[in-house]
């Protein structure tokens, strides 16, 4: 199935990391999705960028509280959301 016909999983999540999302967060994130078969965004405040790129993630200048959604295409998709999470509660931030 073709990623752009594939529907569109949604969720959101809040950064728990007391630094925010920083660069070592940033990189595990691309990490995530390069290790998925999917594409994925996160948006904030209605700007998106995309979650394999680190220096897209760091523009957004994401601090601890901010609520930022995500959106995931691909055959894998439905595997993202857990370890994002793992990822933004502070548990697999390094």
């Amino acid at each position: 199935m073709n990623r752009k016909t594939t529907p569109a999983l949604t969720w959101e999540s809040r950064v728990n990391n007391p630094k925010g999302i920083h660069c070592r967060v940033a990189t595990r994130l691309a990490e995530i999705v390069a290790n998925h078969d999917a594409e994925v965004r996160i948006i904030n405040q209605g700007e998106p960028a995309d979650c394999s790129s680190i220096l897209d993630v760091l523009s957004l200048g994401l601090a601890q509280g901010s609520l930022v959604g995500f959106t995931a295409h691909g055959p894998e998709a439905d595997k993202i959301p857990v370890e994002i999470e793992r990822l933004f509660s502070g548990f697999d931030a390094g």
